[in-house]
Order: structure tokens, then sequence, then C-alpha cells
């Protein structure tokens, strides 16, 4: 096995572990999101509360499919 390949794999079980923190602590993590998604709104002047409001929700989604 070379160097990429370990490395890789390394790679892929720190994504692996982190989906799975992220499902175990789905309501944790919206409540951050929502946090995020607020001061990023009130950021541009709630210029793209609309484009927020979407990525917001797409992530709590993503989140809750792992």
């Amino acid at each position: 096995m070379g160097l990429i390949d370990r490395i890789k794999n390394v790679v892929l079980n720190l994504i692996g572990s982190g989906r799975q923190y992220a499902s175990k602590n789905a309501d944790t993590i919206d409540g951050y999101v929502d946090k995020v998604g607020d001061a990023v709104d009130k950021g541009t002047g709630n210029k793209y509360t609309e484009q927020i409001t979407k990525a917001r929700n797409a992530t709590k989604k993503a989140i809750r499919e792992e």
C-alpha cells in the first residue's frame, strides 16, 4: 500500500467519523446551522435571505440523511 492509499484511507475514515458524529448530534448541529445562517443573513443586510434559507435547509437535510 502506497503513501497516497494510506492518506486516502485516513481521510475516508475521518469523513466517516464526522458523518457519524453529525447524525448522532443532529439537533445540536441544527442549532449551530441556524445561528450561522442568522449571522450571515444579518451580515449581508438580509439581501440573500432566500439563498441562505435554502442552504440552511439543505444542510439540515444532509445531516439527517447520514
